[in-house]
Parts: structure tokens; C-alpha cells; sequence
């Protein structure tokens, strides 16, 4: 989809989102809480469950700037992890955020947000914000600068039917993984690891030759385990 969109009418994020922005002072933290959204939280593509927390009373002196709410689009500002985007998930219902991440927040006239995840994990954008980041080992991006980037804006129905194939695709895959956790689970895995062991001990001895297949299947378990 995103390949045909050069044609289609573009505004800046500043013109088609909002900006929720918690950057600067770290709040204090907690063993126990209310989980906090940072930067570690935001995969590439996918959100990660950092146990991270601050407490009830952190929590309603801290969010004056907005409460950000599921389906929102996360991107991590500055790091390691710099253009990383994600949405935050459904489950997700009562959460505070952090550092180095900006929330946006489509206006849901124009801008899907699950269209607008999916975009900013494209080439196209990563090459527009390379024009404006900052630093050389440890790169960022201005929110001034951030929101001068254009965005595609196809039809709102066009972007409403992109996000429901996402969302099964989504599904598709969460069904796929589950089903091999739960056949990986049925299985003995210290037999599994002997057998393993014994078939190195064998390809190092060189008494047998071992095709591909046993190959791979060693990879996909050491793949697996890590």
C-alpha cells in the first residue's frame, strides 16, 4: 500500500496529530504501581512489558501534560533505539509514561493510527527523519522538527480497511506463535537437548554425515532457547 501513496494528499504530523510529550524530568519509581511507558517499552514494531512502576501518589502529580490511551502511536525520540514505533496496547488501560517516547494521537477524521504506525515503520519515513536528527553516536529528534514531517493521507476508508488487515494479520500471527509455544511446552526438552548434544558429538567426530535438515533443526531449537 505504502508504495502508491506518492500521488495522495500529505500533511505535517503537526497539521493531522497530537503530540503528547513527557520528555525531561524522570519521574521517581517504584517496586509496585502503575506501569510506566518509556523508550524500553517501544519495540520495533511491537510493545514490550517493562516492569517498571511509580506509585498512585507519583502518578496523579505526574500526568498533567495529557493521558495518552490505547492504540496511540509511541517513537522513541532519542538513543539506541531512535525511530522505534509501536501502539500502545489494549490492555492497557491505566499507565503512566516516561522518558525519550512521544505519544501521537491521530485526528480520527483523517488519520487512522494504526495507518500512522505503520507508516512511520516505513523507509520512506526513516529517510525523512534522517534529515532532521541530531548527534552521531547518540541520535534524536527535535518534537519541533519531528512535526514537520509529512505523512501520506489516503482516504479515511481506504485507512480503515488497511487497519483491519493489520489487526488480522495480527491476530494471525499471535494465533501462530501460541500454538508453537503450546507444542514446544508438550515437549521433553532435556531429552531434546541430549539428542542435540549427541548429534554435535557425532558431526564433531565426522562418523556421520547429517543433512540439512537436522541442520536446521538444530538452529530453530538454539534460535528457541536464546
Amino acid at each position: 500500500m505504502f508504495g502508491n501513496l506518492k500521488g495522495e494528499k500529505h500533511l505535517t504530523l503537526e497539521e493531522c496529530t497530537n503530540f503528547i510529550d513527557y520528555r525531561g524530568k524522570t519521574p521517581v519509581l517504584s517496586e509496585s504501581g502503575i506501569r510506566i511507558i518509556n523508550a524500553k517499552s517501544v519495540g520495533n514494531g511491537f510493545f514490550k512489558y517493562i516492569d517498571e512502576y511509580i506509585s498512585e501518589d507519583i502518578f496523579n502529580s505526574w500526568m498533567k501534560r495529557g493521558f495518552p490511551a490505547p492504540g496511540n502511536v509511541l517513537f522513541v525520540t532519542e538513543g539506541h533505539t531512535f525511530g522505534n514505533v509501536c501502539r500502545i496496547p489494549s490492555d492497557l488501560q491505566k499507565f503512566a509514561m516516561g522518558q525519550r517516547v512521544i505519544t501521537m494521537r491521530g485526528n480520527k477524521e483523517i488519520l487512522n493510527n494504526a495507518f500512522l504506525a505503520q507508516y512511520m515503520q516505513t523507509i520512506s519515513f526513516q529517510i525523512d527523519i534522517d534529515k532532521y536528527k541530531t548527534g552521531s553516536s547518540a541520535q534524536g529528534i527535535r518534537s519541533k522538527e519531528l512535526k514537520k514531517i509529512l505523512v501520506p493521507i489516503p482516504s479515511i476508508e481506504l485507512q480503515n480497511k488497511f487497519a483491519d488487515f493489520v489487526s488480522q494479520v495480527d491476530k494471525l500471527k499471535f494465533g501462530m506463535i501460541k500454538g508453537l509455544n503450546t507444542l514446544l511446552v508438550t515437549i521433553n526438552l532435556k531429552e531434546l537437548l541430549n539428542v542435540v548434544y549427541e548429534i554435535e558429538q557425532l558431526k564433531r567426530k565426522q562418523k556421520y554425515r547429517l543433512d540439512e535438515t537436522i541442520d536446521f533443526f538444530i538452529l530453530l531449537l538454539n534460535n528457541y532457547l536464546i
